[in-house]
């Protein structure tokens, strides 16, 4: 009886054993003192823990080799007002913007208030925000001019704030684009600016582009200066009224030297993904997010040394870091 016993607690043991050894882990039951035998050989149960904890970290490591290098690494972290943009479905006001109704009550944002979205290369620009039943909640209805001011495409993704301190302008210096003009001999002020802004709630920033158009003819203008009568607004954004003086004298602006054909972002670099992801990680996060830093008791990094061949893009990804942390 006594044998038949002790042969039934040998399989029963065999058995357990058996099912760890398949399972790859130590019995829960043993301690981290306790031995355990797989393949043939002991093996301590805190040693077997350690093992596991090997195999899930390299199996997290192959699950993130299909993934972008740079979003590994600089993986942002979503927000409610960051939306995707979508194109507008009228092309008569360049500075309205279309959310809807619950993404508007989600950021406290009523319908015609002004709104600041930043896009692409730490680049904003002021719009008037309006309800659309149609946008879905996260995305933007976005007009090609204010997306070509924050530099981003249909897809992308824009941030988006209220801005209820947005002050009115006492006067606003505009110049055109000379290669839009052709042979236009005419009052540019009185044919297409006023125009463009009578009666209308329209919002403007420094360095900002928008179109007017008179008589079939389509001219880009360009903001060049902004002053208002409020000593602690910026004059980079601003709102236009009855009261406001437009002045546009000056020589026409040559596409050459508008900033945004010299400026280039992370997206004009192609093949230097894991380049750019740890140069991002070395130089925007002490710049943008030092108190991590401080938080965890180290020195940021106080450079970057970029070596390689001629052309391998080294200059081109300095002047990205340069557009993209301002």
């Amino acid at each position: 009886m006594v044998a038949w016993r002790a042969t039934a607690i040998v399989a029963a043991a065999a058995a357990v054993l058996a099912a760890v050894t398949d399972a790859g882990s130590a019995p829960s039951g043993l301690t981290s003192h306790a031995n355990w035998v797989k393949g043939g050989s002991t093996v301590s149960a805190a040693t077997a823990r350690r093992r596991r904890r090997r195999r899930e970290l390299k199996k997290k490591a192959d699950a993130l080799k299909n993934e972008d290098v740079a979003l590994t690494i600089m993986r942002e972290k979503v927000t409610p007002n960051m939306v995707l943009v979508d194109d507008a479905l009228t092309d008569e006001d360049p500075s309205a913007v279309y959310l809807s109704a619950g993404k508007m009550e989600e950021l406290d944002i009523f319908h015609g208030d002004t709104v600041i979205l930043r896009g692409k290369k730490r680049k904003e620009t002021i719009c008037v925000a309006y309800r659309d039943n149609s946008v879905s909640d996260d995305q933007i209805r976005l007009h090609r001019v204010a997306r070509g001011d924050i530099r981003v495409r249909l897809g992308d993704v824009v941030q988006v704030r209220p801005e209820p301190n947005a002050k009115y302008a006492s006067s606003v210096k505009i110049l055109p684009f000379e290669d839009t003009l052709d042979d236009f001999k005419g009052d540019l002020k009185e044919k297409f600016i006023l125009p463009y802004f009578d009666g209308k709630y329209r919002p403007l920033h420094k360095g900002g582009v928008f179109v007017a158009k008179h008589g079939g003819r389509s001219v880009e203008f360009k903001v060049v200066d902004i002053i208002t009568d409020s000593e602690e607004a910026t004059d980079s954004f601003c709102l236009v009224d009855e009261s406001t003086q437009f002045y546009c004298d000056g020589e026409p602006l040559s596409r050459d030297d508008d900033e945004r054909l010299n400026e280039v972002g992370y997206d004009d670099i192609g093949g230097c993904k894991k380049q750019i992801a740890q140069i991002r990680e070395l130089v925007e996060l002490p710049l943008r997010h030092p108190s991590i830093f401080h938080a965890v008791g180290i020195p940021p990094p106080r450079g970057v040394l970029m070596y390689g061949p001629p052309g391998s893009g080294k200059t081109t990804i300095a002047r990205a870091v340069a557009a993209e942390t301002g």
